[in-house]
């Protein structure tokens, strides 16, 4: 008689007991503990299959809130009977039906859902749920979700963003040590944002024993809208993104058995098109219409490796008196900034195997934005091998040894530039630079040097050019931020002439040659040298009562360089000569 009763007894609490208490009771004790409310419809539970089913879960954070923060139309799945001996939850499978969930991020940065895992209702909100402090073991294996939704507002961010139509194949979720004997595949697709995105893979959780140890999951990424997503990446950028769509593929792999730091990794191939950069400090932005991104992200020692990277006829638009400033003061800024807020986004460093810019346009405009100073076309770059990484740090002296060639001409004009040298890590460069055409005026502005006389000529240019793109604040403040040395400068149909407003009085006036040549010219920040000053044909012409204009550079004797010329060869200051020429800054 016992035996029947036993099995009666069993069946009424498997049956009617379980689902009471789920009902019932289950809602206030979850309230007690976290002050969400919990509730459902209906629930069934087999006591001999220990399988269970309930529909229309509802969690809410206040009683009388319409906005749920998690509805599950249908909840199934079967439980592992011995763990629960064990006060542990292990469910073989599960599946969940229409799951729709709201999801706010707060202006402090805590979430809706965050007493969901606080065991201490005192707990900041400001902190981030850690499942190996929940007060119980699970292991939720072979999850299947199906038609979910996720609506996800983020305060601090101003946006909103919509998952819907998701699909997820999940193998396992827990906290706890368990093997299962079988996993499914996994798999999710969405549609985010109105975007398609479909994950697939396969994971090495299969059966003991088994040589896979390690996960791969595969994204496929289609017209994803960029800027909704660029301020959710770990680092920080110096530049903002206004618009762009990407496609490609984000693939995920795990291997506990990688070193140290590279066990997780991101793996990305994206095709970019129509997107637009403006840097933070507003000072250049850039267009591009096409490109490619191929890399590997390693969150947890923060390192980006970038394999390829390809600009199509991207167009650089810069404000301001300098491109190359404009690029030293924003990385300048970029890399002088300190994590000195805990939660800020760390600095990562960054590796790039190999960079081309095809077909690239640079626009300098003047400070307000109203005109263009100069207009660089087919713009062409090559670089390998560059890397953010110090010297002294680790892995730094592996690096191959950084190069780079730059090339490009001016519009509407044979002028044209080729810069061909190395990188010294991690944002020096120094090369040969060769210049053909030049516009004497525009070299002049180069070189920081503004004429005191009206001059005109076509000028070349050879010389080693070396650029920091790393200079302090300080440094950046100079009026010249590089170096260049042991530079030839050809002019060619030279002509100077005084710059007196009464133009027509001083007409005659005037320095002619065919040919000038600054051999051994050099300079930088603080120093010019013009080196051997030769003239080819040279015909000096003074107007009558007016030759002091041209004679006190000649009267002078302090640090002299060797001016000649096909019918007279006199000596000169390179003082006098400099401020007699020009007005250079201080």
């Amino acid at each position: 008689m016992l035996l029947p009763f036993l099995f009666i007894l069993y069946s009424l609490i498997g049956f009617f007991g379980v689902p009471y208490y789920i009902t019932a009771i289950l809602p206030s004790t979850l309230f007690e503990n976290t002050g969400v409310f919990f509730k459902t419809d209906h629930t069934t539970f087999n006591p001999y299959t220990f399988s269970f089913r309930s529909e229309n879960i509802s969690l809410q954070l206040t009683k009388n809130n319409n906005r749920q923060l998690l509805f599950i139309k249908t909840l199934s799945g079967k439980l592992s009977p011995f763990h629960l001996l064990r006060n542990d939850i292990v469910c073989n499978d599960l599946t969940i039906i229409e799951p729709s969930a709201n999801l706010i991020r707060n202006k402090d940065k805590s979430y809706n859902f965050s007493p969901l895992f606080q065991s201490d209702r005192q707990k900041s909100y400001s902190e981030m749920m850690n499942f190996s402090d929940l007060p119980f073991y699970f292991s939720l294996n072979n999850i299947r979700v199906k038609d979910g939704s996720v609506t996800f507002i983020d305060q601090p961010a101003e946006k909103s963003h919509s998952i819907k139509d998701i699909q997820l194949a999940l193998p396992s979720f827990s906290n706890l040590a368990f093997q299962a004997d079988n996993y499914i595949r996994p798999h999710f697709s969405a549609t985010v944002n109105g975007s398609p995105v479909e994950l697939s893979g396969e994971a090495g959780i299969g059966d003991s024993g088994s040589a896979r140890t390690s996960t791969d999951l595969v994204c496929n990424l289609k017209a994803i809208d960029l800027p909704l997503y660029l301020s959710y990446l770990p680092f920080t950028l110096p530049f903002s993104i206004t618009e762009g769509k990407a496609d490609g593929k984000i693939g995920l792999k795990f291997d506990p058995k990688g070193e140290k730091g590279q066990k997780l990794a991101v793996r990305f191939t994206l095709n970019i098109s129509k997107a637009n950069f403006l840097a933070h400090n507003s000072t250049f932005d850039l267009a591009i219409p096409r490109a490619q991104l191929e890399g590997t992200v390693n969150p947890v020692s923060q390192n980006i490796h970038l394999n390829t990277v390809k600009l199509t006829k991207p167009v650089i638009s810069s404000f301001g008196r300098s491109f190359v400033k404009n690029i030293s003061s924003l990385l300048s800024t970029y890399s002088d900034k300190k994590q000195s807020v805990p939660g800020e986004k760390s600095e990562y460093t960054t590796v790039i195997d190999s960079l081309t810019l095809k077909d690239g346009t640079l626009k300098q405009f003047t400070p307000e934005k109203d005109k263009i100073i100069s207009e660089w076309t087919m713009l062409q770059l090559e670089a390998h091998h560059f890397s953010t990484r110090k010297k002294n740090e680790k892995n730094a002296g592996k690096e191959k040894a950084g190069t780079f060639t730059l090339t490009g001409s001016r519009k509407k004009s044979s002028t044209s530039f080729a810069w061909k040298g190395k990188i010294s890590q991690p944002t020096y460069f120094l090369g040969t630079l060769t210049a053909n055409h030049l516009d004497l005026n525009g070299l002049a502005r180069f070189l920081d040097l503004s004429p005191l006389h009206s001059m005109a000529g076509t000028a070349s240019l050879k010389g080693e050019l070396s650029l920091d793109l790393a200079e302090s604040e300080k440094s950046l403040k100079n009026a010249v931020f590089y170096h260049l040395d042991d530079a030839t400068v050809t002019i060619r149909n030279f002509r100077l002439s005084p710059s007196n407003k009464n133009k027509k009085k001083n007409r005659s006036t005037e320095l002619l040659a065919d040919k000038l040549i600054l051999a051994g010219f050099s300079r930088n920040k603080k120093n010019i040298n013009f080196g051997k000053v030769r003239f080819e044909k040279g015909t000096l012409t003074f107007r009558k009562g007016q030759p002091r204009l041209f004679f006190p550079f000649l009267l002078q004797e302090n640090t002299r360089s060797e001016v000649s010329s096909s019918k007279a060869k006199v000596f000169l200051s390179q003082t006098s000569l400099l401020k007699f020429f020009f007005r250079t800054s201080p």
